[in-house]
Order: C-alpha cells, then sequence, then structure tokens
C-alpha cells in the first residue's frame, strides 16, 4: 500500500479537507472509474453515476454528524459518531466497483432488517464491562457489510434475534461479544484500559527481523513491555499473536551488557506463522496486532459496534448511562470520552485508507524527519 502524506497541525480538520472531494459526485466518479481500472471492473455508466452520487451522498451526511461531535459533550456525539461512521461504511460498499450495490439497496438493508446489530444485557451482579453484549443478526446492513468483506456471515451472526441471554442456545452463545471484548480491541485505548483493568488488552506491538545462514526462513521477535503493557505476560503473546505454545517467548536482554531493559524475546520462529509487521496502523497508537473476535479484527467494524452499544446507553437506557456519567460505573466516563476523541480522528483516516486503498498520514513537518 502507497503512502500519502499531507501536511498539517491539524489532522482532524485535514482530514475532512481531503475527504472533501469525494462529496462531490464529480469526484466521487472519477475515483471509481480509477478502481475500475484498479480491479479491471467494468460497470454500466448508469450504474458508476448512481454509485457515485450515493458515495458523494453518504460522505457529505458523515462530515455533518462528525462536524457535531465534541468529545467533550459525550451524550449527543457518541450517536453523532455512531450516524457518521454508519454513513462512511455505506460508502465504502456502495464504493466497491466489484459489486452493483447503491444507496437504493442500502436503504433497503437497513429497512428490512435495520443496521443488523442486538445489544443485549445479562442479569448478573458483575461490572458492566462483562455483563452488557452485542451480537450480530441473519439481516441488516452489518450482515451486508461482512458478505461484502467477505467473513464468513454464519460463523458470526446469530441465526435469530434474541430478546434474553437465556434464550440463546449454547452452541451460539460464543456470538455474543461483551463490551470488554470490544474495549480490549481498541489501540488507541491501551493505557485508560489498562488503568482500568490492570491487564494487557487483546493487541500487541511487536518487533521481527528475518535471521539468515543456517536460519533462513526463521525471524526474530521481539515484545517490550514499553509498547505493551506493565500487565503482559508471556502466554498472552502466543494467544494474541496465534503463535503455537511451543514456541516460548522469554524475558530477557538482547546480550547481557545492554543497558536496554529486559523484553519478550523468542530467537527462532518459523516466518509464516508471523506477519513481518504489525497488521494495524494508528497515528494516536503503536502499531500492533489486533487478536481477532469471531474472525474480525478490521478497526472500522470493532469501533462501529462500540458505538451502537455507547449510542443505545445514551438513547434507550438512561438510567445506566446515568450510572455511567455520575454514579457507579463513573470511571468509564473518562475511557469514553477519550474512545469519542480517538473516533473522530481514526475513522475518517481509517475510512480514506480504505477507499483510496492507500496509507493516509496526516502530521507535522517534524513526524517522520
Amino acid at each position: 500500500m502507497t503512502n500519502e502524506r499531507i501536511f498539517t497541525e491539524t489532522p482532524k480538520s485535514a482530514i475532512w479537507d481531503r475527504i472533501d472531494i469525494l462529496t462531490t459526485i464529480n469526484g466521487a466518479k472519477k475515483q471509481l472509474e480509477s478502481s475500475c481500472q484498479s480491479y479491471q471492473s467494468e460497470i454500466e455508466e448508469n450504474l458508476l453515476l448512481n454509485k457515485a452520487k450515493g458515495v458523494a451522498f453518504c460522505i457529505r451526511s458523515a462530515r455533518e454528524l462528525f462536524k457535531q461531535s465534541d468529545s467533550k459533550n459525550l451524550t449527543p456525539s457518541l450517536t453523532s459518531l455512531y450516524y457518521g461512521t454508519y454513513n462512511l461504511l455505506s460508502a465504502l460498499l456502495i464504493g466497491d466497483v466489484r459489486n452493483t450495490l447503491t444507496l437504493e439497496n442500502i436503504e433497503g438493508f437497513s429497512k428490512n432488517g435495520g443496521h443488523g446489530l442486538k445489544t443485549i444485557y445479562g442479569t448478573n451482579t458483575e461490572g458492566i464491562e462483562n455483563n452488557e453484549f452485542i451480537y450480530c443478526c441473519n439481516n441488516g446492513f452489518y450482515k451486508e457489510l461482512l458478505s461484502n468483506l467477505n467473513h464468513d456471515v454464519s460463523a458470526i451472526t446469530m441465526t435469530k434475534n434474541f430478546r434474553k441471554i437465556d434464550e440463546i442456545p449454547n452452541e451460539e452463545k460464543h456470538k455474543l461479544i461483551s463490551l470488554k471484548d470490544l474495549l480490549s480491541r481498541i489501540p488507541e485505548l491501551k493505557n485508560i484500559y489498562a488503568e482500568i483493568f490492570k491487564e494487557q488488552p487483546n493487541y500487541l506491538n511487536y518487533h521481527s527481523s528475518k535471521l539468515y545462514g543456517n536460519d533462513k526462513g526463521f525471524v526474530k521477535v521481539d515484545v517490550s513491555e514499553f509498547q505493551n503493557t506493565e500487565y503482559l505476560k508471556t502466554e498472552e503473546i502466543n494467544v494474541i499473536l496465534n503463535i503455537p505454545v511451543e514456541y516460548i517467548f522469554e524475558y530477557k536482554k538482547d546480550r547481557p551488557d545492554s543497558v536496554l531493559k529486559e523484553e519478550y524475546r523468542l530467537d527462532r520462529l518459523p516466518n509464516e506463522l508471523l506477519s513481518d509487521n504489525p497488521r494495524y496502523h494508528s497515528p494516536i497508537a503503536a502499531n500492533c496486532t489486533i487478536k481477532p473476535i469471531l474472525t474480525v479484527d478490521e478497526p472500522l467494524l470493532l469501533y462501529f459496534k462500540l458505538l451502537y452499544i455507547l449510542s443505545i446507553w445514551t438513547r434507550y437506557r438512561p438510567n445506566l448511562w446515568r450510572e455511567v456519567t455520575e454514579g457507579k460505573y463513573d470511571e468509564f466516563r473518562s475511557l469514553f470520552g477519550i474512545f469519542a476523541d480517538a473516533t473522530e480522528r481514526v475513522i475518517p483516516n481509517e475510512f480514506l485508507n480504505k477507499f483510496y486503498n492507500r496509507n493516509f498520514v496526516f502530521a507535522s513537518h517534524s513526524y517522520w524527519s
């Protein structure tokens, strides 16, 4: 993926300035034509125009909603950010020239099956992080999104909608995703997550380097506490990176006389077991690989589900939301504020990366200098 660097001291506004060309029908149409060439897709002219109109409209709607957000005014912001993200995901669906979807189809998905997500809660006395859940429905917008992204929908969606956890058959309960499951997969929340839960979240920063000579085909892997958390345990590395347990990370220095701190090290790992670099790159978090949940590790989708939960709370569960803002769960208020602020910065940037299949970097001249 190629890089496009844009110099700015105000990345949140610069991102929308860069997106702005896609709010015009002609600008969106030209980019879709370019995508057709890249994918060698042939689209009838009328369909191409309808796609361009849908993309432009969805992005304009998203821009208006994101501009209404102010992370310091949390209650209305979470709903605005949810619907803004919904519109950006809609633009990605419509803007994929390998399908025939238009804005009319998006409306049909949502009209017949809603947004395709449902919240549900347990009755135990645990904290909200382990008592509030979300699941994916077998119809609606989110299911179509997963299908278009080539996920195995049957492994993610419930067979039908359930109102209570007790109604869910045992063979489907693994499809419930808790609030904590999602929070632990948002890299931009690392510091506050570790502060609240005192544990390593479900993502990992690491560095790998190729070996040569007799060790060709292997890599050395370093995992530092500095880029992760003090709560990291060696067995968690294997779980998050999906490395077989027989490969054991040791807590040691690179060499005895090194002045650097000790770190988790694996001196010899077959390179097919690990990507050369962490998969997720963020402007406000250390590069990392996220442990998939029901095969999903795409931040746009993880953010969308978490925003859905929080927007439901702010609109339909005022008693619970009061406990978050000023009651027994008020330690989460700061976490959700940081999440809203991260959404404003990360989601439009991620949208640009996906839409253009390019890595956009918005930063001042001193960044990467």
